[in-house]
């Protein structure tokens, strides 16, 4: 009898503890790829991409040229270092002094010279659209028929 008290408990916490699982599965979507240097990649669960500005700071626009977006870190209105982002959303819309506060994705690609010093330069990545998949190294992904 005392067995079978102790499988009936224990079934009911095992129900219990499937039941309890309230937490949400991440369901990917066309606007979570884009495409870095040829290659297709998952900006929200790539472990490549960095959030940006970081908690509590912003990103202030110091220049929008021909390679992407030159923008320097602030925090607490002390200055940081400074940045390049190429494929920035809407980058020919900004202007000079103009501040970034809202996070986006971007990945590290390489370092770039700018004026007199060398910055990291991050990339957001080409939207995942049929134009922009013939840039792939490995060839054009098809859509599913």
């Amino acid at each position: 009898m005392k067995i079978f008290l102790v499988i009936i408990a224990i079934t009911c916490a095992a129900a219990g503890a499937r039941a309890q699982t309230n937490t949400p599965r991440y369901v990917p979507n066309g606007a979570d790829m884009r495409i870095v240097d040829g290659k297709m990649y998952n900006r929200v669960l790539s472990t490549n991409w960095t959030t940006l500005p970081e908690a509590g700071a912003a990103l202030e626009v110091v220049e929008v040229n021909a390679d992407g977006v030159v923008a320097q870190s602030r925090k607490d209105d002390v200055p940081g270092g400074k940045l390049l982002l190429r494929h920035y959303p809407s980058e020919t819309k900004l202007t000079k002094g103009e501040t970034l506060k809202t996070s986006f994705r971007a990945m590290q690609v390489a370092s770039v010279k700018y004026a007199d010093e060398t910055v990291p330069a991050y990339d957001c990545g080409l939207p995942n659209t049929a134009e922009n998949r013939k840039t792939l190294k490995n060839g054009q992904i098809k859509a599913v028929q």
